[in-house]
């Protein structure tokens, strides 16, 4: 079952619209001074094939235990049943992931209900070969916040400490997040932050005042664009701008009410053909009389 100390602290944050967000899922690892996870937790781990290598390297840690060390097809084996998926979910407090295994054979495996509710997540385990790295690469994994982006999502939360830790602690955390957050992808990427227990009220801790002067800027050019026909310009990429100028070029009208020249022609042109045509037709008729 669930530990009281595992349901912990959130950080509720958005991004701007600028921040370039994968178009597949992906998640990202931010190393944080404190450990986020309870020492005292239960833990599954799914790792590759075989088996009974990971299994020796997981009874001989020191400072980190694993309650269950598993494959995906003794997943697929074993839990081939929604119910007895749930009963693996409800077992354990936490899955970790070989990221050596693919997305498609576990996720068919697992099922959506099992990712929604307690999705694994990746560790990194390619240079681990005896009980001693496993260990160092779990003291990175539990003092590391995980979050996974999401295409075309800009909001998340994000678990980054329990209720045994400090004020002093949190706030650290959280600094040193949402820093690492501004290295990667711009000074002014976190538009907006804030703090939540469990499922409390989001409580604000950061407002980016660039971001919401830019985007109040936006709002007014579109109220003007709106209101004023003359001066529209369309929303988005440079594409759809170059696109809606060329429609306009096509379909752009005289102020003065002047006649265009392009239909003066075709009014000339057409009253040409309707003279010739009948003289044509007399002249042959006349050689025929002869």
């Amino acid at each position: 079952g669930i530990n009281a100390e595992y349901m912990g602290v959130f950080l509720d944050f958005e991004f701007t619209h600028d921040v370039p967000i994968p178009e597949k899922e992906k998640f990202i690892s931010l190393k944080v001074p404190h450990r986020v996870y309870p020492t005292e937790m239960d833990v599954c781990m799914i790792v590759r094939e075989p088996k009974a290598h990971w299994k020796e390297m997981a009874s001989n840690l020191t400072n980190h235990t694993l309650q269950k060390v598993t494959t995906v097809g003794r997943i697929f084996k074993k839990c081939y049943n929604t119910q007895l998926r749930d009963s693996l979910r409800n077992a354990y407090e936490l899955f970790i992931l070989d990221d050596f295994v693919l997305p498609k054979k576990y996720l068919p495996v697992l099922g959506n209900k099992f990712i929604q509710r307690n999705r694994p997540i990746p560790i990194s385990l390619k240079e681990v070969f005896n009980s001693e790295q496993l260990d160092n690469a779990l003291t990175n994994f539990y003092s590391s916040v995980h979050i996974l982006l999401l295409p075309k999502k800009y909001k998340y939360s994000v678990r980054i400490a329990t209720k045994n830790h400090t004020p002093e602690e949190i706030s650290e955390i959280i600094i040193e997040t949402i820093s690492q957050l501004h290295n990667t992808y711009g000074e002014h990427s976190v538009q907006e932050a804030g703090v939540r227990v469990d499922n409390s009220l989001v409580y604000p801790i950061w407002l980016d005042t660039y971001s919401l002067e830019q985007v109040a800027n936006a709002n007014t050019t579109l109220g003007t664009e709106l209101f004023d026909e003359s001066a529209k310009v369309p929303r988005g990429k440079k594409e759809k701008k170059e696109r809606k100028e060329r429609k306009e070029k096509k379909e752009r009208k005289p102020i003065d009410g002047t006649i265009k020249k392009p239909r003066q022609r075709k009014e000339k042109k057409s009253e040409e053909t309707t003279n010739d045509k009948p003289k044509k037709k007399k002249k042959k008729k006349k050689k025929k009389k002869k």
